[in-house]
């Protein structure tokens, strides 16, 4: 059965949302045959979450001054590696409509990327961790 080109764009989610989500036409994705860049806003907004997790990384390792309190970078930390894990993963499944092209190189470079990254930023949390407990005033 060939599916109409609105439920092939829709990908996965015919399975959850049957015949609304089957009839879903999402934006262009990026990298479909459309000419277009992806918009601006997202874009930037994508910019800052990764400048974000850089600074957010250079606090938690000590090289820049961080803000308090420390729990919450801890987290933070913890919470950028489960990201970039899970935009690893999902990447090889992020392809459906896109170019050939786009598909190769997307599978062949950002997903490995977001996985080494998110590895990276699990080495930081429990070093980080380790050197909160250290500092710690011990209770008698």
């Amino acid at each position: 059965m060939r599916l109409p080109p609105a439920a092939r764009r829709a990908g996965g989610l015919r399975l959850f949302g049957g015949a609304a989500a089957a009839a879903y036409s999402p934006p262009d994705l990026v990298g479909e045959d459309s000419g277009q860049m992806p918009p601006d806003v997202p874009t930037a907004l994508v910019g800052a979450a990764l400048i974000g997790g850089s600074v957010l990384t250079l606090m938690i390792n000590e090289n820049i001054p961080g803000i308090d309190p420390e729990w919450l970078r801890r987290l933070g930390i913890y919470v950028l590696a489960g990201v970039m894990f899970l935009r690893g993963l999902g990447g090889y499944f992020m392809n459906s409509g896109a170019t050939s092209e786009f598909q190769t190189w997307n599978s062949a470079l950002y997903p490995p990327l977001c996985i080494g990254l998110g590895l990276l930023a699990v080495t930081v949390g429990p070093a980080a961790t380790g050197r909160a407990r250290d500092l710690s005033p011990v209770r008698e």
